[in-house]
């Protein structure tokens, strides 16, 4: 399937997996642009072998203020593999706003 482009953003559909569900291919260089006004949380599992940790790292480190928490023995479902860690995250950084 070809390559679908909305708003900038590459959605891709990937070799592998369900077939009707297009994958955003981006890297964290296009936030160097945004200017975020509001606090934001990247959660990331360290075990996620689809979208490396890494990145989620750079994604933080390139927006300003934005909070990094990194999930221990989590993969890439961070809700179903540890839902009520992800909700006392979401708890917690929603109500600090």
């Amino acid at each position: 399937m070809p390559d679908i482009n909305v708003n900038g953003t590459t959605l891709r559909y990937l070799d592998e997996g369900p077939r009707d569900a297009p994958a955003i291919v981006c890297s964290p260089s296009m936030f160097f642009d945004l200017s975020i006004n509001t606090p934001v949380l990247v959660v990331a599992g360290t075990e996620d072998h689809i979208y490396p940790p890494s990145k989620s790292v750079q994604i933080a480190e390139l927006i300003p203020g934005a909070e990094l928490q990194m999930m221990e023995r989590t993969g890439h479902v961070l809700a179903i593999e540890n839902p009520t860690a992800v909700n006392e995250l979401l708890e917690e950084h929603l109500g600090g706003l």
